[in-house]
């Protein structure tokens, strides 16, 4: 006999347990984390959007006294319109969308960051992350983290920037 049908029972409270999760996730939908300041939505106007995306790419890349700076873009001389896409997308369209705080978007965005190895783009965020409310100690435990999905090289090359782009304890 399989083991499911020695303990019928079973399945029966992991059903329930199931759908009593469900519906926990349900009411959690409803109750999202606090939005930043100024967050838009499916339906924000394009004017809305274009002002969201000037005031969160100056909170995050501006620099601010006591924090780790974000290194300085060189002018392009290749592939020029790679900032108005990186302004109008993800400044535009993605940081300022309600349901996520912005240090929840940071957490999302250096997993994601660490996984595909974009060291330069980590240079960027680490320093985006402090601003956003994260702690050396978090950071590292995003890293730690990511040992286990992303894989240990991922992870150490994560761990190199980090050091870089922190300053030191």
């Amino acid at each position: 006999m399989r083991p499911a049908m020695r303990y019928p029972w079973a399945l029966g409270g992991v059903l329930l347990g199931l759908l009593a999760s469900t519906s926990a996730l349900a009411a959690d939908d409803m109750a999202l984390q606090p939005s930043p300041p100024g967050c838009i939505t499916a339906s924000s106007s394009p004017a809305e959007k274009e002002a969201a995306a000037e005031r969160v790419a100056a909170d995050l890349l501006a620099p601010k006294p006591g924090m780790p700076s974000v290194p300085a873009a060189a002018p392009p001389t290749f592939g020029a319109e790679i900032g108005e896409l990186a302004k109008d997308n993800v400044f535009g369209n993605l940081w300022p969308r309600c349901g996520l705080s912005r240090r929840d978007r940071s957490l999302v965005t250096l997993g994601i960051l660490i996984a595909l190895r974009a060291e330069n783009e980590l240079r960027y965020h680490i320093p985006i992350a402090i601003r956003n409310g994260l702690t050396r100690r978090e950071i590292e435990e995003v890293i730690y983290q990511a040992t286990g999905y992303a894989g240990f090289p991922a992870a150490s090359s994560a761990r190199l920037v980090a050091q870089e782009m922190l300053p030191p304890k």
